[in-house]
């Protein structure tokens, strides 16, 4: 059984722009909290590079550290929020 985070913000949308082989396209971010590892986590896709990855984050979404602990490419936001824990990398990001 996965527990699904509780979302706290979702960012405004935003153009990237694309260079070389990287098409442009949207970013879409959601704040959610992991109420298993008391964390704070930032749900970002890039649907320019068709990935979607997760960061440790604040409250207020600013990102603690851009180290990758979740997500991947082919992903959509929905499908790393819904299956949450699935997406996630392994289990460093739990309280000490």
């Amino acid at each position: 059984m996965s527990i699904v985070p509780v979302i706290i913000n979702l960012k405004d949308q935003f153009q990237w722009e694309g260079h070389g082989i990287f098409s442009s396209g949207t970013v879409r971010q959601m704040v959610v909290f992991d109420p298993v590892r008391n964390k704070h986590f930032m749900i970002s896709e890039n649907t320019g590079l068709s990935e979607t990855l997760v960061f440790q984050c604040k409250k207020s979404g600013d990102i603690t550290d851009y180290g990758e602990v979740g997500g991947g490419r082919g992903l959509t936001l929905e499908e790393v929020f819904g299956e949450f824990d699935s997406w996630m990398f392994n289990s460093t990001v739990f309280n000490e």
